[in-house]
């Protein structure tokens, strides 16, 4: 997880799951986050609220690997407050709702850094 958000999220989420109890380790799959009490999971960082979510989004690879088995999603919500929240999402479950799809292109830095010119 690149970004500061993200790391954040992760920090609060592995304690409170570890003060509740659960297992914690890092995921040995880059499709996922971490693995809880033996189940894969992916967490989902947001600044705002759960009222005020603009939306979450899966990879390709999640979900392929959600249509062939079930996961949690981790939603780390309200980060920019000192009270964030945490909600648990079936992977399964969301599958049964309906997804806007968009796709992107995105090109990395190793081919970016032979294209770009100063000004």
């Amino acid at each position: 997880m690149p970004h500061a958000i993200e790391e954040k999220a992760r920090k609060f989420l592995i304690q409170k799951l570890t003060e509740n109890g659960s297992t914690v380790v890092s995921s040995d799959k880059k499709t996922f986050d971490l693995i809880v009490d033996g189940k894969y999971a992916e967490i989902k960082a947001k600044n705002k609220d759960l009222k005020n979510l603009d939306f979450i989004s899966l990879s390709d690879k999640q979900y392929q690997a959600a249509r062939a088995e079930d996961f949690s999603i981790y939603l780390v919500c309200n980060l920019l407050e000192n009270n964030p929240k945490i909600y648990k999402i079936s992977s399964s479950e969301l599958l049964q709702k309906r997804a806007r799809i968009i796709t992107s292109y995105e090109f990395d830095r190793s081919i970016l850094v032979n294209l770009c010119r100063p000004l």
